[in-house]
């Protein structure tokens, strides 16, 4: 019994330290907590799949990406303009491109695939900043 009870708080300590020792974004967290009403004219590129738009809040400000028409939350993602490397700079924010499949870094070009946010080419290896999203009719509730 006391070997079991000895074992389980060893695990929970292990627990504990390694999820605090973990890897933190680069970009700087911010509270982020606002709502999209896709039926209006500055969200209509979010009616379709592939389609993405620039929008207030975060670091440096947001995309918000549409992957599928599923109409649910799956649908859409919402990622920090903040790139990855170059927070920090001016010149740090990441643009789309025009056929809307990327993200690429004023600073270093470095790309990003929208889809899921993940590096492409440049010298990133750490993906976009991420946020939550959830579908609520024709709100896109984006949180963190």
């Amino acid at each position: 019994m006391y070997a079991a009870k000895r074992n389980l708080i060893l695990v929970t300590l292990f627990t504990f330290f390694t999820a605090c020792t973990r890897e933190q974004h680069p970009v700087p967290n911010v509270f982020v907590d606002m709502y999209v009403n896709l039926n209006i004219p500055s969200s209509l590129q979010l009616q379709s799949p592939g389609g993405a738009i620039y929008h207030e809040g975060g670091y440096k400000g947001l995309i918000i990406y549409r992957r599928t028409l599923t109409n649910t939350t799956e649908d859409f993602v919402a990622y920090d303009r903040a790139c990855p490397n170059d927070w920090e700079k001016e010149c740090g924010r990441v643009f789309i491109t025009k056929d809307m499949m990327y993200g690429y870094c004023g600073c270093d070009s470095a790309q990003f695939l929208l889809y899921d946010g993940s590096p492409l080419t440049g010298n990133e290896s750490v993906p976009l900043k991420f946020y939550r999203t959830r579908l609520t009719g024709h709100t896109l509730h984006v949180f963190n």
